[in-house]
């Protein structure tokens, strides 16, 4: 059972990858930026998730951050202009959300550990249980 206010959404194609998750939220909410978080980011922050929501200024269609060159595009703010490009990426058959960026007007965020290292910590992703086990 989910809280009031909050809504479950299938998948297009169970097992599809990012990009057709994200097209499904935006068939459901069209006219809406999307703030993005994978489910890998045990580390996550108020401080990262309020540096991502800011609004989109109207000449950007997404902002990323780029945490040590690396592109994080499932923690990330899309905006309603990314629906049209991510269709289009879907119906390709292109399920990879950074090859999908190309086509898209991003707002980077360089992070780096050096100058920003909470920040490089709350968006470090975990893909392994010996990347979790660190966490212990």
């Amino acid at each position: 059972e989910l809280p009031n206010g909050i809504e479950r959404l299938a998948d297009l194609e169970p097992g599809g990858g990012p990009v057709q998750a994200v097209v499904a939220a935006f068939r459901r909410f069209p006219t809406s930026s999307l703030l993005v978080l994978a489910c890998d980011l045990p580390r996550l922050s108020e401080a990262a998730v309020r540096l991502l929501a800011r609004p989109l200024d109207a000449e950007i269609d997404a902002r990323l951050p780029r945490v040590e060159g690396c592109p994080q595009p499932l923690a990330a703010l899309y905006g309603p202009g990314c629906a049209t490009v991510l269709e289009a990426s879907l119906a390709t058959g292109e399920r990879s959300m950074v090859r999908s960026l190309a086509r898209l007007r991003v707002e980077w965020l360089e992070i780096d550990a050096q100058h920003h290292p909470e920040l490089a910590c709350a968006l470090q992703d975990f893909d392994t249980p010996e990347d979790l086990a660190g966490l212990r």
